[in-house]
């Protein structure tokens, strides 16, 4: 399929893309347990969550992050600006030091890699570029989503 799609050949694409499914909760000092956590992708972070999967009904959510970078390496700028005071550069970061200011002990992480390898079907698009896309839209609607459950964003989303 080209970049010059036409409507009908939407449904096509939407079918080929990940189904938003997140892992289990991991607690923050345990994320490298994450599988996937190399790829780029999406990720919930909370407080105390309800135990099972992941759902944005879940009012112990307090951000839903991207990246179209691996995992892991953002993981580690939220973790340098909300837990050592640095300047990285994560707004949910330095939003959670200014609103909770404790440490990682408190803090659980879900996430859902993006294998890029499944996005290379796409003819004309890069996958990178197509991913970008993708878990930058995903981040929007589950955004959207919490809000509309909890009537306002998850506590640390304020950009």
């Amino acid at each position: 399929m080209s970049p010059n799609l036409r409507p009908n050949e939407l449904d096509q694409i939407w079918d080929k893309l990940p189904k938003i499914r997140f892992s289990a909760w991991h607690r923050w000092t345990e994320r490298e347990r994450i599988e996937g956590k190399e790829n780029p992708g999406l990720y919930l972070l909370a407080r105390q969550p309800n135990p099972g999967k992941p759902a944005l009904s879940d009012a112990g959510v307090i951000y839903v992050g991207e990246t179209g970078k691996p995992l892991e390496s953002r993981w580690w700028q939220f973790h340098a600006r909300a837990f050592e005071g640095g300047k990285s550069p994560h707004s949910g970061g330095k939003n959670y030091q200014e609103d909770f200011g404790d440490g990682p002990e408190n803090v659980w992480v879900a996430a859902m890699p993006v294998n890029l390898d499944v996005l290379s079907g796409f003819e004309g698009f890069q996958p990178s570029l197509l991913c970008k896309l993708f878990v930058t839209y995903v981040k929007r609607k589950l955004i959207l989503e919490f809000a509309l459950i909890h009537g306002q964003r998850p506590k640390c989303n304020r950009a």
